[in-house]
């Protein structure tokens, strides 16, 4: 995978940030080869549409498989088990306190929040974020904490009230990271890929890297607020 970041200009492309770079060694030709393909499309149901790009995509880079992973998704999953329901899904959970510690440290989170609750501070915020700011700094942790327990809960709601429920595979990250080669396998069977292949299983159990955790580094005070908004968020996912 390209680990080289790639300079997006502005009106270019948002699939050359992320998707195409870390599929592709030569991105914007990948994008050509994209546009011309979705160009020979007639007009169709997004559905339709998306998987006839993501079988495209897959033959392009040689797998029979694809395996979408967008962050953030669960605010809409109600939307996209309406255009896929009948595919196989992954819920992957993880302790809300670390989620939030680690929110913060990405200004995309922090702009979003910006954008939807404090359009007013949006200039002075975007331009403390371009100076190093963290989104703690700019806009405290509660609203972090809440936009947690807000997808969290939203996002098991829509997942109850659909009928695609029961092909859902839940794993905890706590959990892969635990013992990643029997989560990793219990995922394999649920997606159908690497069932009986040891030698598979090994090299991608050796990829999983544990990461320090950022909550606990907080201070006391910081800590006792994320936990206190988190608390539903927790105990719908069974952690407290």
């Amino acid at each position: 995978i390209p680990t080289t970041r790639l300079r997006v200009e502005p009106g270019e492309s948002a699939l050359l940030r992320v998707t195409l770079p870390a599929l592709f060694a030569e991105p914007r030709v990948a994008l050509s080869r994209v546009c011309a393909f979705l160009a020979g499309m007639s007009e169709d149901w997004m559905s339709s549409l998306l998987r006839r790009l993501f079988a495209f995509l897959g033959e392009e880079i040689g797998r029979k498989l694809w395996l979408e992973r967008t962050g953030g998704s669960l605010r809409y999953v109600g939307d996209l088990l309406g255009l896929f329901g009948e595919q196989r899904w992954i819920l992957l959970l993880r302790d809300g306190r670390e989620t939030v510690a680690s929110m913060a440290e990405h200004p995309t989170f922090a702009y979003g929040l910006l954008k939807r609750e404090h359009p007013g501070r949006l200039n002075e915020g975007v331009e403390r974020l371009k100076g190093g700011a963290r989104g703690n700094e700019v806009l405290g942790w509660e609203p972090f904490a809440r936009s947690w327990v807000w997808q969290v809960t939203e996002g098991l709601r829509q997942l109850e009230a659909s009928a695609s429920r029961g092909a859902v595979c839940q794993v905890r990250f706590e959990d892969l990271l635990a013992e990643p080669r029997r989560e990793i396998e219990r995922l394999g069977r649920c997606v159908g890929v690497g069932t009986g292949e040891p030698a598979w299983l090994e090299e991608v159990s050796r990829r999983v890297r544990v990461p320090c955790s950022k909550f606990s580094q907080l201070g006391t005070a910081e800590r006792a607020i994320i936990e206190k908004i988190c608390r539903p968020g927790l105990a719908a996912l069974g952690y407290c």
